[in-house]
């Protein structure tokens, strides 16, 4: 898969891995108000084996035979270090690991606040619900750019982004009561 195509996949990707915290929670909270807490578990029990069962029966591996490497823990690491010392790949991955630092730490840290702020716990589902829009949002724009311009050109697009919105959130939160 070449660059431009990788970029591309990645853009169908993120929204839904966006979305999942803003939906895990309110699917939980929906779960425990209509059954009692272990619907949660049988619920994520049934979706980790409809996952397994769709990865190993509809799925099926395009790499050839002959291309594939060894799985050892020697050839994990050893990839794993290449990668690693790749400084194509850091730029690449260093946003959406700031990102997504950002964002579950908000997640785990946000219940806490909103609860001793008084909000219920179906209200608070409700508030991951903005955040995780910003992800869909930010995925069509990047798509977009995409189309008219390089790879490159979007991800410093996204990045003065993604310190613009930090820049405005530190100062929100500077501002705010």
């Amino acid at each position: 898969m070449d660059k431009e195509a990788a970029g591309k996949f990645y853009l169908v990707i993120f929204p839904f891995v966006g979305t999942s915290p803003a939906l895990a929670p309110l699917i939980g909270q929906l779960l425990l108000q209509s059954f009692n807490w272990q619907s949660i578990f049988i619920f994520l029990s049934l979706f980790i084996l409809l996952s397994i069962f769709l990865c190993h029966f509809v799925l099926t591996e395009t790499l050839p035979l002959t291309k594939r490497q060894s799985f050892t823990p020697v050839g994990i690491i050893k990839n794993s270090l290449e990668v690693l010392r790749n400084k194509q790949f850091i730029f690449y991955a260093l946003i959406p690991c700031f990102a997504y630092a950002a964002y579950f730490a908000y997640i785990v840290e946000s219940p806490f606040f909103l609860t001793n702020l008084g909000l219920s716990t179906l209200y608070i589902c409700y508030s991951y619900i903005g955040v995780s829009l910003t992800y869909v949002l930010g995925n069509l724009v990047a798509r977009s750019f995409l189309k008219r311009e390089s790879m490159e050109r979007t991800i410093q697009r996204g990045y003065v982004i993604f310190v613009m919105g930090g820049i405005l959130f530190a100062i929100q939160m500077y501002v705010s009561p």
